[in-house]
């Protein structure tokens, strides 16, 4: 489980990967893999992924830009 130091975060997102990977790069960057492909998807996905990595619901989780992009940043709302 991740520690949350601040509630926005910078995303890269690898898509059509065989497993789903939450890999912090320090400075609250992540490489993030999954396995959706299309963008709906994905974006659910790393919702459900980040959800379950900080322990918190889903719903508090938003993505702040990036929407249909690969490079995302989302916020955890408190």
């Amino acid at each position: 489980m991740g520690v949350i130091t601040q509630n926005n975060f910078t995303l890269k997102v690898k898509v059509g990967c065989s497993q789903q990977k939450i890999e912090n790069f320090g400075n609250d960057r992540y490489l993030v893999k999954v396995t959706s492909t299309n963008h709906t998807e994905i974006n659910q996905e790393l919702k459900e992924m980040f959800s379950h990595y900080f322990g918190v619901p889903t719903p508090r989780i938003k993505i702040v830009s990036g929407i249909d992009e690969n490079d995302k940043k989302i916020r955890i709302e408190r």
